[in-house]
């Protein structure tokens, strides 16, 4: 089946659901069995390379908290911004598997920045609690 290419994009026909290369006259998938809508099938090339169609909102929200939290750190109310960016990053993560959305790498990164910085966090409440109660145990 020859390309047709129009400013760099190929108008070929790919299936929604698993990003397969669809014959113009399909309308069964011949890779998922999905039917195919004419207005369903998307013809931009670069999509079905990866198969996924956008970006996931909840990956980017997450990653931006985990790396704001990181730049910020000591205005980190807490631990709450690493562990809000771990979490969404989580939730980011989860999305963009089970709707094949982008963004998997930016909710691993932010999940591993938003771990660490929150473990880092913890560590520190830790040893301070620990002085303290060896500074003043008698007192306390």
């Amino acid at each position: 089946m020859p390309l047709d290419f129009r400013g760099g994009v190929s108008l070929m026909k790919y299936c929604v659901h698993c990003g397969e290369e669809l014959a113009d006259e399909a309308v069964i998938c011949p890779k998922c069995g999905c039917a195919v809508d004419s207005s369903d099938s998307i013809s931009l090339k670069s999509v079905s390379e990866t198969g996924r169609t956008g970006w996931d909102a909840c990956a980017i929200v997450g990653f931006v908290l985990s790396m704001v939290s990181l730049i910020l750190y000591v205005f980190n109310f807490f631990g709450i911004v690493p562990l809000a960016g771990m979490t969404v990053s989580i939730v980011g993560a989860i999305r963009t598997c089970r709707k094949k959305l982008r963004g998997f790498g930016l909710a691993i990164a932010g999940i591993c920045v938003g771990a660490v910085l929150f473990l880092f966090w913890l560590a520190i409440w830790i040893m301070a609690i620990i002085v303290i109660i060896e500074t003043y145990g008698g007192m306390l």
